[in-house]
Order: C-alpha cells, then sequence, then structure tokens
C-alpha cells in the first residue's frame, strides 16, 4: 500500500467522532487493515477479482449527505441514508435509528463487531470497515415483536466517496424482522460502497 493511500484512509478516519473506546477499536482495524491491504488475485477468494482499481483512486470521506435519488414508493417503512449518513426514516420506524447517533449506548456497545468480527476474521473489507463506518442502520427489534417491512435505502451521491456504511441488526427472543437493503448510486460517477450489516 503506498503512503499516499495510507494518508487517504488515516485523514479518513481523523474526521469521524467518536468515544476514546470507539476510537481506540478504530484505530486498531485501520492499522491492521494497513498491514494485510486490500485482497490480491495471489489469494484464492479473490483470484477472478482484482481490487488495484481501489489501491489507485484517491477515496475520500463524503463531505456531506447525499440527496435521494427521486421518491420511489416502498411497501413498508423507509430509513433512508445518504453518502452513509441518515437522512431521513418514517416516522413509524420506531426500533430503527442511526447507528452514529447510538454508537455509545449500552446495547450497541454490546453488539457492534461481535458478528462481523466472527464471521469475517481477518476480512480486509471488514477492517477498514470497522475503522471508517461514518453512519448505518441500528435496528432493535423487542422480543416477541414483529416488526412490518423495513427498507434501508443507502444512496451514494459524490464522486470518490468511500462509504463504509455498518449496520446492526439485532431481534430478541422470538421478534421477526424482515429487511431490504437498497444501494443505488448517482449515475456516472465513481464511488467505493463497502456495507457490512
Amino acid at each position: 500500500m503506498s503512503p499516499a493511500t495510507m494518508m487517504h484512509y488515516r485523514q479518513a478516519l481523523e474526521q469521524i467522532p467518536g468515544a476514546p473506546a470507539q476510537m481506540s477499536a478504530r484505530r486498531r482495524a485501520l492499522q491492521q487493515f494497513i498491514k494485510n491491504g486490500l485482497p490480491s488475485t495471489r489469494e484464492e477468494d479473490w483470484k477472478y477479482t482484482s481490487l488495484d482499481y481501489l489501491e489507485r483512486t484517491a477515496w475520500h470521506a463524503p463531505e456531506k449527505a447525499a440527496a435521494t435519488l427521486g421518491d420511489e414508493d416502498y411497501p413498508g417503512l423507509v430509513v433512508q441514508f445518504g453518502n452513509g449518513r441518515l437522512t431521513d426514516t418514517t416516522s413509524q420506524a420506531g426500533h430503527a435509528y442511526s447507528l452514529a447517533h447510538q454508537a455509545d449506548s449500552a446495547p450497541v456497545a454490546q453488539f457492534l463487531g461481535q458478528s462481523a468480527d466472527r464471521f469475517s476474521v481477518g476480512t480486509a473489507l471488514t477492517q477498514i470497515n470497522s475503522a471508517l463506518w461514518q453512519d448505518g442502520l441500528w435496528l432493535h427489534v423487542p422480543a416477541r415483536y414483529t416488526m412490518p417491512l423495513l427498507f434501508a435505502v443507502h444512496t451514494a451521491g459524490e464522486a470518490d466517496a468511500m462509504l463504509h456504511v455498518r449496520n446492526l441488526i439485532v431481534l430478541e427472543e422470538g421478534a421477526e424482522a424482515v429487511l431490504v437493503e437498497h444501494y443505488r448510486g448517482v449515475p456516472g460517477i465513481p464511488y467505493w460502497n463497502n456495507p457490512v450489516t
């Protein structure tokens, strides 16, 4: 990884606010990512997929939330994100929140990273997401509650932005939910979308 590329990632991390414990975990994830780098075609799982373009592009953290790309009629509750940040939510989506706004709460602290760390141990894309996520969906469905159909709509609208969306979904015992994640971008602009749910 080139020094310029490492600098872009470090600058992006500096722009993200967070509690000391959270920032410490983010710095560790970024250091691990920088140490390992992106997967290459020499690795079995990536032998047909080159990520060289990601190495060559001067990515940056998005500067502002993206506008929505027109009104789609979703048949359920909607939570909208633009450039990785919450922009709008249906008032009835009572158990769906901005992960960034709840990041220091006890339930989020308890669950954040557990599944991603357990199922994606050592993967570079999860490490960079763990370091640089800015927002995402925090869905916490209480026991024996059936959540109405929920759409998390993520829009990318800034050229050369790296979007590391982190979605955290917790269903208590007997809870039910159907979540549809819809990722879309402004046509013709390059962006890096690296979500972890």
